[in-house]
């Protein structure tokens, strides 16, 4: 285990630091040793996942997610804007519970020993911090070549993220893991598919 998330365990337990402080700790380990700060944030014995890291997290889904829509919108705040931003907003609130709850209940099949709740929030939560890179890289758009390889780059870390987060829960070998990667995004897209027939079934 690096250094870096080594200090976020001893920070983390102490509770020493200032939340703020401890945002910085975890936004700079899952920069520099993402699969290491995972596997520590996975574990609720190292990690407290309290109400002070779920607000961390939180906070990450919530203001990655606003900077990259402000972003996308190029300066136009109409009142249509606003409303899809808040649309967008809404629906990557709702990815990050479903993520969420998808990875806590593919813990329970595996037995996962560390994990709860509140750790599959967490470690779901933190793998969207690449959103935040999301508007700076558009300036790069009008580069040939450079902007649509740096978009690119993004999304493959967010994927990265994403399994890291994954993989930090289940403790998987790499090939059930990709099989999972598979798999997830089909159970996600079926879990959004009967929330909608469940919401139209209510409606009509």
């Amino acid at each position: 285990m690096s250094d870096a998330s080594s200090e976020i365990e001893l920070k983390n337990t102490a509770g020493s630091n200032s939340g703020v402080q401890q945002w910085a700790d975890v936004f700079y380990g899952v920069l520099v040793a993402p699969q290491q700060t995972m596997a520590v944030l996975a574990d609720n014995a190292q990690y407290k996942s309290n109400g002070a890291a779920l607000l961390m997290a939180g906070f990450t889904v919530f203001s990655s997610s606003l900077i990259a829509l402000f972003g996308s919108a190029g300066g136009d705040f109409s009142a249509t804007s606003q409303m899809c931003l808040a649309i967008c907003l809404l629906i990557a609130l709702q990815a990050w519970a479903l993520l969420s709850l998808l990875l806590y209940a593919i813990a329970r099949v595996f037995s996962s020993p560390h994990c709860s709740l509140g750790s599959a929030f967490v470690v779901t939560g933190w793998s969207f911090l690449p959103f935040y890179f999301v508007s700076p890289a558009k300036c790069l758009l009008n580069v040939p070549l450079i902007g649509i390889l740096t978009f690119c780059a993004i999304g493959a870390w967010i994927l990265f993220l994403e399994f890291a987060s994954y993989k930090s829960v289940l403790n998987l070998s790499h090939r059930k893991m990709l099989a999972l990667a598979v798999a997830v995004p089909a159970l996600y897209k079926l879990s959004i598919l009967s929330g909608l027939i469940f919401v139209a079934a209510l409606i009509f």
